[in-house]
């Protein structure tokens, strides 16, 4: 009930775009690590995406910045902060899903849907969304996540699930189509160029 109930405060925020960047590259993302809720920074490389990211985030007109607390979000979110001179407010339900013990692990060997001592899917999606309207996104507010986050928004706003995982530092805007009171509103989800 208390999602529903956001869900209906959050449509009358009248909210038509805002913006999703995944974490810049990690040694675990390189490695194709599980990282979870471990809190690795960004590598050099990482660094590098995220400062490539930036000309196209200056054209946005970005107002405001929901970060995970993870530390490679928050570089992420810090780098792009300065770059705009905008606030970040930390969302702490935005954190990737948990892993369990296969944190750390390479996804080479366990290839898994399932995380016995970890977070099901199914909380992960509810503590994300929660998370998601209990900030009250505004138009053009950039989310600086994880890629288990994109995937529930993703699937939450364009209907479908996204199997592949995100590009590290690519934002993408996710943009109301056609909002009509006859009908259902559809999402475009779209790679910033």
């Amino acid at each position: 009930m208390m999602i529903l109930t956001r869900f209906i405060t959050h449509l009358s925020s009248n909210l038509t775009k805002f913006f999703f960047i995944r974490h810049g590259k990690t040694l675990f993302n390189k490695e194709k690590r599980y990282t979870g809720l471990l809190n690795i920074s960004l590598s050099n490389e990482g660094i590098e995406e995220v400062n490539r990211s930036l000309p196209l985030l200056e054209k946005q007109n970005i107002s405001i910045i929901y970060s995970s607390p993870l530390l490679r979000a928050m570089q992420t979110a810090e780098i792009i902060a300065k770059h705009l001179n905008i606030p970040i407010v930390i969302i702490d339900e935005f954190k990737e899903r948990s892993f369990g013990s296969f944190s750390g692990k390479r996804k080479l060997q366990f290839k898994k849907k399932y995380f016995p001592d970890g977070q099901s899917f199914y909380k992960y999606k509810q503590t994300t969304l929660k998370g998601f309207f209990r900030a009250n996104i505004y138009n053009n507010s950039l989310i600086v996540a994880h890629s288990g986050t994109y995937k529930i928004l993703a699937k939450y706003y364009e209907g479908r699930y996204i199997k592949n995982s995100i590009e590290n530092a690519t934002p993408v805007s996710f943009k109301l189509k056609n909002a009509n009171a006859n009908s259902i509103n559809t999402w475009e989800l779209s790679k910033l160029t």
